[in-house]
């Protein structure tokens, strides 16, 4: 089917437990969005593709696609699996292709497009595992298609790593939400003892930005809105966009309300 001469490449430590693949990516824009993995491989394709210098490649909203590419090598004497992780969790549709010796052994489909259910781990960000034998070279094609931000943050982890830097990531944002969910709850008790507008404006200011942040980092996708989402139609960057709303009126009606603005400043 063709090679991937021009791609980067990264060798895997034996004892890696975190490689940003960012460096090692090389990349290609398909205005037309038409392009094929048979045409990617093409050999006037590959001459074209340019070599990134960023850990976290960034076109910002593009109608085009993206094809990025690597190869990854182990280092270790036997058998490894690594995952394979990409960091954004608002990409619409990613195809990754998995090719060993110019033949394509994996093909996985992914994205905020697609229930959550069928992610092949389930998880607020994309994870795909990957088996890395000794000396064999596995290429990785992904071609990125998203009417968001399109941002390409690639990672291989250790899995055992991985999943303990996770559980601890999950306390620390328990805790955040935990210190949220008291400020809203103190301030509702507030507002039903003093019926103070400030105070409900307040609860709710802070209870969007608890919910957009919450959407933004991908838990409101994963343990809400994951499979009842219109297939297709909706993601959770239209889901939580609601939020970003409701955080500048309500930030708005409190400071006309914490400052007293008709009295201070009358028309």
């Amino acid at each position: 089917t063709g090679s991937t001469a021009y791609a980067g490449s990264v060798t895997i430590p034996a004892d890696a437990k975190k490689i940003p693949l960012g460096k090692h990516l090389h990349y290609l824009e398909d205005p037309s969005r038409k392009m094929t993995l048979e045409d990617f491989l093409k050999p006037e394709n590959q001459a074209r593709l340019k070599k990134s210098n960023s850990n976290n490649l960034s076109f910002g909203i593009t109608k085009s696609v993206y094809w990025v590419s690597t190869t990854l090598t182990s280092s270790a004497s036997q058998e490894r699996d690594v995952l394979l992780e990409y960091d954004y969790p608002h990409i619409d549709y990613a195809t990754l292709y998995i090719m060993v010796a110019g033949e394509v052994i994996k093909k996985v489909d992914f994205g905020d497009r697609y229930p959550f259910a069928s992610r092949p781990i389930e998880h607020r960000n994309f994870l795909i595992p990957l088996a890395l034998l000794p000396e064999q070279e596995l290429t990785t094609i992904m071609r990125v298609n998203t009417q968001t931000s399109m941002k390409i943050s690639l990672f291989v982890h250790d899995p055992t790593s991985f999943w303990q830097d996770d559980n601890a990531t999950n306390i620390i944002y328990g805790i955040y939400f935990g210190m949220m969910l008291v400020m809203i709850l103190y301030n509702l008790f507030v507002f039903l003892m003093l019926r103070s507008r400030a105070y409900l404006y307040y609860v709710i200011y802070v209870s969007a930005i608890a919910a957009l942040y919450f959407g933004y980092i991908g838990y409101l996708f994963q343990y809400v809105l994951g499979d009842t989402l219109p297939i297709g139609k909706w993601d959770q960057s239209r889901a939580i966009a609601p939020f970003a709303t409701v955080v500048l009126i309500s930030l708005l009606r409190f400071t006309q309300v914490f400052l007293d603005l008709k009295t201070h400043m009358p028309r």
